[in-house]
This record gives C-alpha cells, sequence and structure tokens, in this order.
C-alpha cells in the first residue's frame, strides 16, 4: 500500500482520488438540491406562515 519512502502507491492514487471525488460530488449534489429544497419549502414556509 504504501512505498518505502511513505508515499501511497501510484496503482492506488487514482482508485482513492475517484472515490473521493465521487463522494464530493454526491455531497455537494446533495446539499444543494435536497438541502436548499428543504430550507426554502419548509423552513422559510415555516417562518411566514407562523404567527
Amino acid at each position: 500500500m504504501f512505498d518505502e519512502d511513505g508515499s501511497l502507491d501510484p496503482f492506488l492514487k487514482f482508485p482513492l482520488c475517484t472515490v473521493v471525488l465521487l463522494g464530493a460530488k454526491t455531497l455537494w449534489a446533495w446539499l444543494t438540491d435536497d438541502v436548499a429544497r428543504w430550507f426554502t419549502f419548509d423552513v422559510l414556509r415555516w417562518i411566514t406562515e407562523h404567527p
């Protein structure tokens, strides 16, 4: 997994970077789509309709 100098094996860098990037992309899509929709529809509606 690691070379003698402590660096990551070059063959593992690509799959590891791919997994990290896909996870970041999924998190970004969730934050921009679902959380924004939840905030605008549920929270703001509750604030404006609340007496």
